[in-house]
């Protein structure tokens, strides 16, 4: 069914209503939100995202991304004029175990594309092995990604994942990234200043140096004498605490 002047379409309701994405023609410039209750013995977007993107004009192609994993999980897909938002509504606590399952339902999506990467909450499974971890299988093929932002992540494997040094191919992971926004000021577990210095530092010898690094944590977090030694590996890099020099837009998540 072709909606030529559809503007905005929410459906609020079961798992089955969902199929109505296979068949209803979303123009572009026209939005999405998929809005539904959740169980919790899997991650529970999958069971509602559209089985094809074929009718969603709107997003023809998926240039940014937003993962949100903090208690109503969420992802939001933008395209280059639209986008389709899928939200569930929680009654019981989001087990942090389900994280990488979020990732896992990630790369099921055209992702090729995508130019702006946004995560919030997401906790990485202890992966012994940097290539198999769900962060290195998310950042692999997307070879156009301009933007990554971690906000409140314990994010030591998409840091790892992108150090060509600990990738046994020695490739660069998303070749064109040029910003890397880390925002910790939610949590006292760091930034991992030694790791992200590490992986500017390989990146730049490889001829991939990161343009901005902006950084956002608790007081004490980032050792200032250490800070010199990041800015040689990228071409500016911005730090403060929360609420005090950096912008919110900078440093945010969508939480619509």
């Amino acid at each position: 069914m072709s909606l030529p002047h559809l503007k905005f379409l929410r459906i609020h309701d079961q798992a089955a209503h969902s199929i109505l994405l296979n068949h209803l023609h979303i123009p572009t410039g026209a939005s999405a939100t998929l809005e539904f209750e959740c169980g919790y013995d899997r991650f529970p977007i999958s069971d509602h995202h559209p089985r094809s993107l074929d009718n969603l004009g709107n997003i023809s192609y998926i240039t940014s991304i937003n993962l949100n994993l903090r208690f109503r999980p969420a992802i939001r897909l933008k395209g280059p004029s639209g986008d389709l938002h899928m939200v569930g509504y929680t009654t019981d606590f989001f087990p942090r175990t389900l994280d990488t399952q979020a990732l896992q339902f990630l790369n099921e999506l055209p992702i090729s594309s995508t130019e702006r990467l946004t995560i919030s909450w997401y906790v990485a499974s202890a992966d012994s092995n940097t290539e198999e971890s769900a962060a290195y299988q998310t950042l692999l093929t997307m070879n156009r990604l301009r933007t990554l932002t971690l906000t409140d992540c314990i994010n030591l494997s998409f840091i790892l994942a992108l150090n060509p040094d600990h990738n046994a191919s020695n490739t660069v992971l998303s070749p064109k990234l040029e910003n890397l926004v880390l925002n910790t000021a939610g949590r006292r577990d760091g930034p991992f200043f030694d790791e992200l210095l590490e992986m500017a530092k390989a990146r730049a010898s490889m001829g991939a140096r990161l343009s901005a690094i902006t950084m956002v944590c608790l007081p004490g977090l980032i050792s200032k004498e250490k800070v010199p030694d990041l800015r040689n590996y990228a071409g500016n890099f911005e730090y403060g605490f929360d609420g005090v020099t950096l912008r919110r837009d900078a440093v945010g998540y969508d939480s619509d």
